[in-house]
């Protein structure tokens, strides 16, 4: 069970806004703890085992965030804050996890046995899960979509359709391919496909099938 253990404190040193607090900033528990509203004990422990596996160090001011633990801040650029956060659509999915046994024993998912209702609902009520979800998309995406992209002609094609996301990036390289983006009902927000679309300066071709809902 020991294993648990540090995957969850860097679940919740980046929840708590640890990786960028303490990157310039040095401070001790004590002092870090009124600003987050934690208990000093419990956030020395944690950032003791932090110290351990090299996220942050303790200097003469308190602790800092080394080069290691920055890999996880906010403006990281590699996805892994998105992930780790509680209040993530990543974070809240895996947690799901704990209730593990009650998939298995009912073959129903366990999400909504800790959050009361399905994921995708989770996402419609929430816009900062829907971001959180589509940014975490973005970064799975961000190296393989090039290699999509450039290495198969989709210049045979007359419509593209997009099925749940997306950035326009086949339209944007393909300017005689008309687009198509389908959205699920609910929670697939066409203002902001209209924002991204019109900042990638895609071609008119482009349009919405408002009308088609992906169950």
């Amino acid at each position: 069970m020991s294993g648990l253990i540090t995957p969850m404190v860097l679940r919740v040193a980046v929840t708590l806004g640890l990786p960028d607090r303490l990157r310039d900033n040095p401070a001790t528990a004590r002092e870090l703890a009124p600003e987050l509203e934690v208990d000093p004990l419990a956030l020395d422990l944690l950032l003791a085992h932090l110290t351990t596996l090299g996220v942050a160090e303790r200097t003469a001011s308190g602790y800092r965030t080394t080069d290691l633990g920055a890999l996880l801040g906010a403006g990281a650029g590699n996805g892994l804050n998105n992930l780790l956060h509680h209040d993530s659509a990543a974070g809240r999915a895996d947690l799901a996890f704990v209730d593990l046994v009650h998939s298995v024993r009912t073959g129903e998912p366990a999400y909504p046995v800790r959050y009361g209702q399905d994921f995708w609902t989770d996402l419609a009520a929430r816009p900062h899960l829907r971001e959180a979800f589509d940014r975490q998309m973005n970064d799975r995406m961000r190296d393989w979509i090039p290699l999509v992209v450039s290495n198969f002609d989709w210049s045979r094609f007359g419509t593209l359709v997009d099925v749940g996301g997306g950035h326009g990036s086949l339209l944007a390289a393909n300017p005689l391919i008309r687009g198509c983006g389908v959205r699920r009902s609910g929670w697939y927000g066409w203002r902001a496909r209209s924002a991204v679309v019109k900042s990638a300066g895609l071609p008119p071709g482009w349009w919405d099938v408002r009308s088609v809902e992906l169950v």
